[in-house]
């Protein structure tokens, strides 16, 4: 929608997304729903201002596995990213590159369309077992109508969007506090 939106000179509606910390969740009462398993490494780097990320997404044995480089430009404060395609093996011959001061990061994601909404709901394993966070894609402009409505199988501790503790890089540290993320 938004391609063909910019190719026809129309306005594009800004896609914003908000995060949340779940506190419990009733798996019964889930709508129609797809299982994805992801596997994200932090590699290590060359340069400060980058961050290289390999990734393995994927459902009922079958993967893709993508490259991620983003840059920082520093003169505007914003990342430039790129991913890529890759090959299973050159996956695996990049996940001897990790980044020592990361762990793997594993989850189980729970997409499902309720009420009209996509929703991502990331099932976290291995060193962030038990954290769960859901993410709700929105359309600017904020306003009444287009509001998050949370489906009431789900319970919220708090709104996490923005709050970089819960970013997969930070999430994928060795040395953060010994508390749990919550």
């Amino acid at each position: 929608f938004e391609a063909i939106s910019q190719f026809l000179n129309l306005p594009v509606p800004i896609k914003t997304k908000e995060r949340f910390l779940l506190k419990s969740i009733d798996y019964k009462k889930l709508p129609v729903h797809r299982m994805i398993q992801i596997e994200e490494l932090y590699l290590r780097k060359k340069n400060h201002n980058e961050e290289i990320r390999i990734r393995k997404r994927g459902q009922d044995g079958k993967y893709l596995y993508f490259l991620t480089r983003k840059r920082l430009i520093k003169k505007q404060e914003n990342f430039i990213k790129e991913e890529e395609l890759i090959t299973a093996q050159e996956f695996h011959t990049l996940k001897n590159l990790i980044d020592p001061k990361t762990s793997i990061i594993e989850k189980e994601r729970i997409c499902f369309l309720w009420n009209n909404q996509y929703f991502e709901l990331d099932r976290y394993k291995g060193t962030n077992d038990g954290l769960i966070i859901l993410e709700v894609e929105q359309f600017e402009p904020y306003d009444v109508k287009n509001m998050v409505q949370m489906p009431p199988f789900i319970s919220i501790e708090k709104k996490i969007t923005g709050n970089q503790r819960f970013n997969t890089k930070n999430l994928a540290a060795k040395q953060r506090k010994k508390e749990t993320p919550r």
